[in-house]
Formats: C-alpha cells, sequence, structure tokens
C-alpha cells in the first residue's frame, strides 16, 4: 500500500506530510502545480524540500489562462473547471500512473480540517475515510479534529515555519487569485504582484468578461423588504473589474463594502485546494 499526501503548500496540508511521516507511514507527496500561484510560493516549495524531503511536483498540460480563452470565459459557479481541470485531473493521472508503475493499492491522504466551514464539520458531508470514486482509492482525513493551534505546533515540532503568505495576513494559500480569495488575499493580490494583476486586466480585456462578479441579491432584498426598491431593479449580478476588485479589497473596516460571487467548488471535499467559509467575502 503506497501512503500518498496531497501536498498544497498550505498550513494544513504541510502539518499532514509532518505528522504522516513523524507516525512512520513513510508517504509520498505531490503538489499539484495550477501554475497560477504566487511567485514567492514556489520559493516557500523549495524550502519545503530542504527541510522535509523531496515531493513529486505535477501539472496539467494547459494553463489557468489558456483553459480561459478555449473555454472562453472564467470560472464561476456555473462553470466551475478550474479544480477539475488544474487539479483533479493532473492527480487523477498521476495516481493512476502510479498504480501501474508499482502494481500496488494506493490510500490518499487529505489535510481538511472541520473548524474550517459547515460542510467539513459535518461528518455525513466530510466524513474520516470513504472511497473516492475520482481518485479510485480510499482517501483518509487524519487531521479532521485539529486545531488551528495543533497544526501549528507539527510545523514548530518539525521545525517548518509556515508559509510567508499566512505572516502577511492571507487566511488561505493556493491559486493566486482563487475565484474564492477573500479581501486579505486580494489585498495582497494588489500589493504583492501587480503584474498578475496586470495579465487579468489583459485577460479581462481580451475576453470582455471578468473574473469577479458583485452580488447585489442581499441588497436588493434588503431595498425590496423596505419599499425603496421594484423587485427587478437592477441585475443581481454585476460584472466587476480587477481593478475595481483590488480598490475595494483595500478598503478599510467600514469602507464600502462589495460583495463578491464567490462559488462553491471541489477543493473543500477533495483536498486540493484550500478554501474557508470564515474568509472575508465567502
Amino acid at each position: 500500500m503506497i501512503t500518498v499526501v496531497s501536498l498544497s503548500g498550505g498550513k494544513d496540508s504541510v502539518a499532514l506530510w509532518l505528522w504522516a511521516r513523524r507516525v512512520g507511514m513513510n508517504p509520498r507527496a505531490v503538489y499539484i502545480d495550477t501554475r497560477w500561484e504566487w511567485e514567492g510560493h514556489y520559493t516557500y516549495l523549495t524550502s519545503l524540500e530542504g527541510l522535509i524531503g523531496p515531493f513529486e511536483r505535477i501539472a496539467a498540460d494547459e494553463t489557468f489562462a489558456e483553459i480561459t480563452r478555449r473555454k472562453k470565459s472564467f470560472p464561476s459557479r456555473v462553470r466551475k473547471w478550474c479544480t477539475e481541470h488544474l487539479k483533479i485531473r493532473p492527480f487523477r493521472a498521476w495516481l493512476d500512473a502510479l498504480r501501474d508503475e508499482t502494481g500496488e493499492d494506493v490510500r490518499v491522504l487529505l489535510g481538511i480540517r472541520r473548524e474550517e466551514s459547515a460542510k467539513r464539520a459535518d461528518p455525513l458531508q466530510t466524513p474520516e475515510r470513504e472511497w473516492s470514486d475520482v481518485y479510485d482509492c480510499e482517501v483518509l482525513r487524519p487531521i479532521l479534529s485539529w486545531t488551528v493551534a495543533d497544526v501549528a505546533a507539527e510545523h514548530h515540532l518539525g521545525g517548518v515555519p509556515m508559509h510567508p503568505l499566512y505572516h502577511q495576513g492571507a487566511e488561505r494559500v493556493g491559486c493566486w487569485p482563487c475565484v474564492n480569495a477573500g479581501k486579505p488575499e486580494l489585498k495582497l493580490l494588489g500589493d504583492l504582484s501587480p503584474g498578475r494583476v496586470s495579465q487579468i486586466r489583459d485577460l479581462e480585456t481580451e475576453m470582455g468578461a471578468t473574473m469577479f462578479v458583485r452580488d447585489r441579491r442581499a441588497e436588493k432584498r434588503a431595498l425590496i423588504k423596505s419599499g425603496t426598491a421594484e423587485a427587478d431593479a437592477g441585475p443581481s449580478v454585476v460584472p466587476l473589474p480587477i481593478d475595481q476588485v483590488i480598490a475595494w479589497a483595500n478598503t478599510g473596516h467600514g469602507g464600502k463594502q462589495i460583495t463578491l460571487f464567490q462559488p462553491k467548488t471541489g477543493c473543500a471535499r477533495w483536498g486540493v485546494c484550500e478554501t474557508s467559509n470564515k474568509t472575508a467575502g465567502h
């Protein structure tokens, strides 16, 4: 039996890898590169190899921008292609190749914790172990009951620092940006990666669409309830260009708030990226 840790570089997946090594599982870790990451992310991954040991790196054949152009749209709640194309498919192909090469069964460990969201807190939606038809193997979530303090303690025990984005205020680590990104990550995007903002701006212009949209449904309901607006008063979802998104992310507490439309994805269930319902804007 080969034990595989799905490694994102985020605090939970790193803690899981450290724990699995410490308890003698001798796991193989694999990082699924979306090639849509913060440039400093790769520096951190290299430091992990120096501190913990080597891990596999795999990626999809196409980049985020290439798939966006081919599909003629950004990922959304209706068209959730990003996780499927950039993470699930390459990971599944890698697992299939590993089984073919070794002739052994595989089990996958995922760094999922219950306190991160209501879905993860529900044992029926997120059990500790189950068979995954997606990966054709058993999936285990050994750190479901862990707290952030437990995760930090595992990092400390292993002598491994957490990802630098956490120290700069980010609440999640993953695609840069993810369509689920909250205000802290979007502010950091503008501060740290003007080149990525420019890339998104150019892609939005080329596509005639925006990566993020403003969700006006709550404010419309409030206006209708107060009698100051009709039920059909304007669209419920409004395109929001990246420069407006970054401007919103830089508003302080009490500043003008914009609710971004942020779709649920398969990330939380299969552990190929990190999301949190506690993140502002979710």
